[in-house]
């Protein structure tokens, strides 16, 4: 069996970073090493992996005063790994049992170079949390056609993924395309299932996400980075999505509704951005 790096990113993520590194020390890989960069840390986040780590040798930490954006974390990562796989995910969340066994498995066939699991929001309480559970479902389902890098939790085999650009604010699109660009294979596995407790509460919050996403891909584009995925598949899945809800629970459809209409907004005010020169890679708790 292969050996496997974790590599997790974290800024203030005291409430589920502790829980988050048991799990991952119970699960049934070939670990080698778990390495937390803690970036700009304000709260118990590097006390709880300093307590956890005199527990257990295999935990590596790594402190950054100031965050310099989630790419230059994962560099640092990429630069330290010594496993076979680099498995990544968020300090902000936590995996169902079994996940990242079940998520690296795949990478045993020599043809497969990548892999990426399902996001589940883990608040699904107000009406923001209700339009994210939508989008992150429509997510799912277009990866069951259209595979794809999602650094809330991947995997990928060390040598093909060796640096990203520290200043880009999708750094998981740019994995997708240097693996798209080597011809190398991603697999999505959705029984490999991250639950989420970032913060989206509330609608502006969730716009202010959205919005940052948009800015993304138009510097992708600025870059001449072509995104993988092309804009009429997710299209096709926003009407399909919604005569499907329409038809099951029309009540769920208003959420498809409000997703496409938060989409155009964010769209919108991220063409705005790029046109101002607004371009802020440093990735923040939403």
């Amino acid at each position: 069996m292969f050996s496997v790096s974790v590599g997790i990113c974290a800024h203030n993520e005291e409430k589920t970073i502790g829980k988050l590194l048991e799990q991952i020390l119970a699960e049934k890989i070939n670990l080698k090493e778990i390495i937390v960069v803690a970036s700009g840390c304000t709260d118990n986040t590097v006390k709880i992996v300093e307590e956890m780590r005199r527990r257990n040798r295999k935990i590596k930490l790594v402190i950054e005063n100031d965050r310099k954006g989630q790419a230059h974390a994962q560099n640092i990562i990429l630069e330290n790994a010594t496993g076979e796989i680099i498995l990544l995910t968020d300090g902000d969340g936590l995996i169902k049992k079994n996940s990242l066994k079940n998520l690296i498995e795949p990478l045993s066939n020599p043809n497969i170079s990548a892999v990426h699991g399902r996001p589940i929001p883990a608040k699904q309480n107000t009406f923001a949390e209700k339009i994210l559970v939508c989008a992150w479902d429509l997510h799912h389902k277009l990866c069951l056609v259209n595979p794809k890098v999602t650094t809330e939790l991947c995997a990928f085999k060390r040598n093909d993924i060796k640096r990203i650009p520290e200043n880009l604010i999708l750094d998981d699109y740019y994995m997708a395309y240097l693996l798209n660009k080597q011809r190398l294979k991603t697999v999505y596995v959705p029984s490999a299932i991250k639950f989420m407790y970032d913060d989206k509460s509330s609608i502006f919050k969730y716009l202010r996400w959205r919005r940052k996403d948009f800015r993304g891909y138009l510097q992708l584009r600025q870059t001449g980075i072509k995104i993988a995925r092309p804009i009429w598949l997710k299209l096709v899945f926003y009407i399909k999505g919604f005569i499907e809800k329409l038809y099951k629970n029309p009540l769920s459809s208003l959420y498809m509704v409000c997703m496409i209409v938060v989409e155009i907004i964010a769209a919108s005010l991220a063409y705005f951005d790029v046109f101002h020169g607004k371009i802020e890679y440093i990735w923040e708790r939403d």
